[in-house]
C-alpha cells in the first residue's frame, strides 16, 4: 500500500503544500501559543486582567479559564480553518491537477493497481497531516506546561482540542479526494469539495426563504418542525460537528468548572463518530471510483455519465431557489404583500439560466496545466 515509487512521485508533485501545512502547524500552534501567553503574562504584571479578585483564588480561576477557554481554543480554531484550505488545495493537486496535466496518463502506466495508487495518495497526505498537528499541538502543551501558567492547565481537555480537529481535518482531506474521483479536474475538484462542505448551511437558508416565501407571513424558525429536523441532521455533518462538540463541551466546562467529572466529558467521545463515518464513506467510494474513472472525460465537470443528470438537476434546482431567494430580499417595502411574485420570478429566471449553463458545463471539457 505504501510504494517508495508511488510517494517519492507525490511527493515531488506536493511538497511545497505539504511543506505549507508543516510550516502553518508550527506558525499557528507552537509560536502563536507563546505569543499569546506573553500578552497574558504582561496582562497579569500591569493588573489588567478583567474584573475584581477578592481573593488569589478568583484570580487563579481567571487565568486558568484564560488559557483552557481563550487562548487555546482561539489558537486551534484559526489553524484549522488555515489548514482545512490548505488541505483541500493538498487533495485537489493529489487527484485533479494530475488529471489537467496527464500526468495520471503516466501513473495507470505503473506495475501498481488504481486502488494502491488512491490509498498512497491517502495515506501520504493523511500522514503529513496527523505528523506535523501532532508534533506542533504537544509543543504548545510544552509551552505552556514549563511556563508560570502550568498550574493552570487542565489537561483532561487536552484530547478534545487535539483528537476531534484533527480527525475533522482528516474528513476534510478525505472528502476531498473523494470529489476528485468523480470531477475531471483540479478546479471542479476544489469547488464542489467547498460546495459539499459549506451545504448543510446553504439549504437551510435556501429551504426556510422558499417555506417563508410561499406563506406570505413572517418567517419564525419553530414553526417548520422539517427545518428543525433538517437542520439537527446536517448540524451533524463533520466540518462543524467537531466545533459544536468543543463548544458545548466548553460551555459545560466553564459553568461546572473543576466539579467536571471526567465520566461527564465521555458523552462528548461519540460525536467522533460522524466525521470517522465521512472518513470511512469517502474512502470507500474514492477507490471504487477511482478504480472505474475513465481517462477519456478527463477535464469533464463529472467523469461519469450516470452522474450528470442528477448534478444537473441540484444544480438548477440550488441555484433557482437562491435566485429567489435574493430578488425576494430586494421587494420593495410597499409591494411586500405581492413578494410571492418577486420570489417566483428569481426563482423561475435563474433556474433557466443556470439549465443553459449547466448543460454547457458539463459538456465543455476543461484543460488546465496541460503540457
Amino acid at each position: 500500500m505504501w510504494h517508495k515509487a508511488l510517494f517519492r512521485k507525490d511527493y515531488k508533485q506536493t511538497k511545497f503544500i505539504l511543506w505549507a501545512i508543516v510550516l502553518i502547524c508550527i506558525l499557528a500552534l507552537p509560536l502563536n501559543t507563546a505569543v499569546q501567553l506573553e500578552e497574558l503574562r504582561i496582562k497579569v504584571e500591569k493588573d489588567e486582567l478583567d474584573g475584581d479578585f477578592a481573593n488569589d483564588t478568583e484570580k487563579f480561576e481567571v487565568i486558568s479559564r484564560s488559557i483552557n477557554s481563550s487562548i487555546l481554543p482561539d489558537t486551534m480554531a484559526m489553524t484549522n480553518v488555515i489548514l482545512s484550505v490548505m488541505i483541500i488545495l493538498l487533495a485537489g493537486v493529489m487527484i485533479g491537477a494530475e488529471r489537467g496535466n496527464k500526468t495520471n496518463d503516466f501513473t495507470f502506466t505503473l506495475p501498481f493497481s488504481r486502488k494502491q495508487i488512491f490509498l498512497s495518495k491517502w495515506m501520504m497526505g493523511s500522514a503529513v497531516i496527523v505528523a506535523s498537528y501532532i508534533v506542533n499541538f504537544i509543543l504548545a502543551q510544552c509551552i505552556i506546561y514549563f511556563s508560570e501558567f502550568g498550574q493552570h492547565m487542565i489537561w483532561k481537555l487536552s484530547f478534545f482540542y487535539l483528537i476531534y480537529p484533527l480527525v475533522g481535518l482528516l474528513a476534510i482531506y478525505t472528502f476531498s479526494l473523494f470529489w476528485g474521483t468523480v470531477t475531471g479536474g483540479v478546479i471542479y475538484q476544489i469547488a464542489v469539495s467547498i460546495i459539499f462542505l459549506i451545504f448543510p448551511l446553504g439549504i437551510i437558508m435556501l429551504l426556510s426563504s422558499f417555506l417563508d416565501a410561499n406563506t406570505v407571513s413572517y418567517y419564525y424558525w419553530d414553526e417548520w418542525a422539517f427545518l428543525r429536523g433538517l437542520d439537527s441532521v446536517l448540524n451533524h455533518t463533520f466540518l462543524f460537528k467537531y466545533n459544536i462538540a468543543l463548544e458545548n463541551l466548553l460551555y459545560d466546562f466553564n459553568n461546572r468548572w473543576f466539579d467536571m467529572p471526567i465520566q461527564d466529558m465521555k458523552i462528548y467521545y461519540t460525536h467522533l463518530l460522524i466525521p470517522l463515518g465521512y472518513i470511512a464513506t469517502s474512502l470507500f467510494l474514492g477507490v471504487m471510483l477511482y478504480e472505474k474513472g475513465n481517462i477519456e472525460h478527463n477535464g469533464k465537470f463529472i467523469l461519469f455519465d450516470k452522474l450528470q443528470p442528477v448534478f444537473q438537476v441540484g444544480m438548477v434546482v440550488c441555484f433557482a431557489l437562491l435566485g429567489g431567494m435574493l430578488l425576494r430580499e430586494f421587494t420593495p417595502y410597499n409591494l411586500s404583500e405581492s413578494e410571492i411574485y418577486f420570489y417566483y420570478a428569481g426563482f423561475i429566471g435563474t433556474g433557466l439560466l443556470f439549465y443553459f449553463i449547466s448543460r454547457k458545463l458539463l459538456n465543455m471539457k476543461l484543460q488546465l496545466f496541460s503540457r
